[in-house]
């Protein structure tokens, strides 16, 4: 008998399970509140962020993704659920808890190799206006002074419609190689540029818009350039831009997992005569980014830039600078495409609960230059997961040839 009765218990068992779980199914959430926010708007979590809805049954795999889509706005250094029951037990209240982190902070980042210092100092804020708003003010010393403004500001002008704009001043100078010589001109290129944005979801955005340019270049160290250069002339520019980008990464504290892709499509309309140094140009660029964890203290992260362009010498892609390989410095060798791969594999060597160590060993390979290195990361908890980085990076063609690269966040 004792079968029998064992038999009929477990039956038992699995009916009570499956009545208590069709009753928690048939649970309708009745209110939605956030407890512990200080910046980010409520109504912009709700309406925007979480998929959870007064009025929806209670659906916990949707809470839990909630909870991560909430953690990725890089606003909160943790997020929680809690079920609450009420009176009437057909219904329960659903409460974020959160803490908020800090989202203002100066912005620093350096590079240094043996003939070239770099140095860039501002400021940023990652939630303007409570909606994942990114506001930047910056100055940049590398040989001349360069001076931006960016506000990129989601949701900004009602429901899904955002704005961005650009402000700056880009001083720099640009060498030309010919015929065994180099030429140097001091280029200033003013911008001024509104971009209209729309969210789709939380994870497809495009913005696209207008811009005026104004260039002007005259020569710095000269020597020799081919006939149809001009040494000294300025243009106004009309500017159109196209973005689309796609993401899909959570994040797990220092760690990030999934992918990205965003395209970029330029066009420059220029007053400027006709001629290879300076005028209309157009580019279209793919930026491509893949992050995994392969294992609980090792991340692989790779990204991939391909351009193409048809463009005057100013307007073309930079090949071998700080932004694409590391180490190399501030050589500024220019062409009408762009190929770059940044493979890196991120180790965590030290845990605590106010931050993390990771060791970083990457590989840097363009279509002219192929740099390896190493660096350090450090990520503090509280001060908006911020990531602080140094990088030492060398040619493999000529390991005299490295430099370090310092700076806020991760490299990419």
């Amino acid at each position: 008998m004792k079968p029998f009765y064992s038999k009929i218990i477990r039956i038992s068992v699995v009916l009570i399970c499956l009545f208590f779980s069709e009753y928690s199914k048939s649970q309708t959430i009745s209110d939605i509140r956030f407890i512990g926010l200080t910046r980010t708007k409520y109504s912009y979590l709700r309406d925007y962020i979480i998929k959870s809805k007064v009025g929806d049954k209670l659906d916990s795999v949707q809470l839990k993704r909630d909870v991560q889509e909430i953690y990725n706005l890089r606003h909160f250094s943790s997020v929680d659920f809690v079920v609450l029951k009420t009176a009437d037990t057909n219904f329960v209240e659903i409460r974020y808890v959160v803490l908020e982190t800090f989202s203002m902070f100066p912005v620093l980042d350096a590079g240094l190799t043996k003939d070239f210092f770099r140095i860039q100092v501002g400021a940023v804020d990652f939630n303007s206006f409570g909606r994942s708003g990114n506001t930047s003010v910056y100055v940049l010393r590398q040989g001349r002074m360069t001076y931006l403004f960016n506000g990129d500001y989601p949701f900004l002008l009602g429901g899904r419609h955002g704005l961005t704009a650009d402000f700056n001043k880009v001083g720099s100078y640009e060498p030309i190689y010919y015929q065994n010589y180099k030429s140097e001109y001091s280029y200033d290129l003013y911008t001024f540029q509104v971009l209209h944005r729309y969210d789709f979801n939380l994870h497809a955005v495009t913005k696209v818009g207008f811009g005026y340019q104004y260039e002007t270049f005259r020569p710095h160290t000269y020597t020799k350039v081919p006939s149809d250069y001009a040494l000294k002339a300025y243009a106004k520019r009309l500017l159109f831009k196209a973005n689309y980008k796609y993401t899909r990464i959570n994040l797990n504290r220092i760690n990030q997992n999934g992918f990205s892709i965003e395209l970029k499509y330029d066009a420059i309309f220029s007053d400027a005569k006709k001629n290879n140094l300076f005028g209309s140009s157009k580019k279209f660029l793919a930026d491509i980014r893949y992050y995994t964890n392969l294992n609980a203290s090792t991340n692989l992260a790779i990204r991939i830039r391909a351009g193409i362009g048809k463009s005057a010498f100013f307007d073309q892609f930079v090949l071998d600078d700080n932004t694409n390989i590391r180490g190399i410095g501030f050589k500024r060798f220019r062409k009408n495409n762009e190929f770059v791969i940044n493979i890196e594999t991120r180790q965590v060597f030290y845990r605590h609960k106010q931050g993390i160590l990771q060791a970083v060993l990457f590989n840097d390979y363009s279509i002219r230059q192929n740099y390896i290195g190493a660096g350090l990361r450090a990520y503090f908890e509280q001060i908006h997961g911020v990531v602080i980085r140094c990088d030492y990076g060398m040619n493999t063609r000529d390991f005299s040839q490295g430099g370090i690269v310092a700076g806020i966040h991760q490299y990419f």
